[in-house]
């Protein structure tokens, strides 16, 4: 069924589960400001946060992003299927996409393919897209209680370029409200230049100010960062997981100049770098490695236990996977996306325009 669920309701259920912050409540706030219209769908123990997206032809799908959560089985997939199948065709979609919060094994890709056939997708009208919309690889960072763990699961040359930034005297700064303007033009500044370096395609600038403007700040406890602070806790010891979707806007600069920018949502325990650019300038300086170092210790004084590098791939990002990859951590690797055809006619539109536009 969808139904108007509260806020702090969806937050403790997706948290509960171990959510990704797409599924957060305010990931949708944003998504609505933006002009989408957003659902939250739950039947047979999944709920999944569902985003409108238009298409040419006067054409829409919906789409649900690392969801939907829950406990998945056979039963439960068929129950969620029939409740987001009922409510597409009342709004008119074609099609519905998921992006499963599902991970595969690391196993060979012939095996992988059966692994996901095998399991949860056997539902009549399902499509495997053979790709999906968020990252399918990702590196993840687990926080440590010592620095001296963190530093030393590090590639050699990063901790080295870390300590060469700190030479330069790259500097590191959170954005506040009062230069959050300014911060916002350096920050798209970079990322069009980072994309047009990378060939990577954007979103309209107006997504990234729609972006800033609607998810909160995570309050800054200190304005200078802390060298490698212990984390906040609870009374079991464990740490306290973040129970709306916040952000933090980071800026890194050398004589007055920025050089490089990262946006970081935080939801649960999970710290995410979600967008960032770099300058051409001054590349000897290093200061992403700077700007990522204080990131990761500003996440673990905020309690997060994981910092999510997003998507890495050898093949499409080698410089940009090498880099990330130069911090050590674990790669999460999940399945592909999947379509349910609503309407089979309108679904071959679609897939016959993405032909033509290729």
């Amino acid at each position: 069924m969808s139904e108007p669920f509260g806020h702090e309701k969806w937050n403790a259920a997706m948290l509960e589960r171990g959510a990704s912050f797409l599924q957060s409540f305010e990931w949708g706030e944003f998504q609505e400001r933006y002009g989408r219209h957003v659902s939250r769908i739950a039947a047979g123990g999944l709920s999944g946060q569902v985003i409108e997206h238009a298409l040419p032809l006067g054409l829409r799908y919906f789409y649900v992003p690392r969801g939907p959560i829950g406990e998945w089985n056979k039963e439960a997939f068929e129950r969620w299927h029939e409740a987001a199948q009922r409510f597409a065709r009342k709004r008119g979609a074609a099609f519905l996409r998921i992006d499963p919060p599902l991970q595969i094994p690391d196993l060979p890709r012939t095996e992988q393919k059966v692994l996901v056939r095998g399991s949860q997708f056997q539902i009549p009208g399902l499509r495997d897209t053979g790709r999906s919309l968020q990252p399918r690889r990702n590196l993840v960072l687990d926080l440590p209680s010592s620095p001296d763990a963190l530093l030393s699961a590090m590639h050699e040359k990063t901790r080295y370029n870390i300590r060469l930034a700190e030479r330069h005297g790259v500097e590191s700064r959170i954005s506040n409200l009062e230069s959050r303007k300014n911060d916002t033009t350096t920050f798209i500044d970079l990322l069009s230049e980072t994309a047009e370096r990378q060939g990577i395609r954007l979103h309209p600038e107006r997504y990234y100010e729609t972006m800033l403007d609607t998810i909160p700040d995570l309050p800054i406890p200190n304005p200078q960062p802390a060298p490698y602070p212990p984390p906040l806790r609870g009374g079991s010891g464990s740490p306290i997981p973040i129970s709306r979707l916040t952000k933090r806007l980071y800026l890194a600069s050398y004589q007055g100049n920025p050089l490089a920018t990262a946006l970081v949502l935080y939801f649960g325990k999970r710290a995410t770098y979600l967008h960032g650019g770099t300058s051409s300038e001054h590349k000897n300086t290093m200061a992403p490695y700077a700007l990522h170092w204080r990131i990761i210790r500003d996440a673990r004084e905020a309690g997060c236990a994981e910092y999510d590098f997003g998507g890495v791939d050898e093949k499409q990002w080698e410089g940009i996977t090498r880099f990330k990859r130069g911090f050590g951590g674990r790669v999460e690797e999940y399945a592909n996306a999947h379509d349910f055809i609503f309407d089979p006619i309108r679904y071959g539109l679609y897939r016959f325009g993405k032909i033509i536009l290729r």
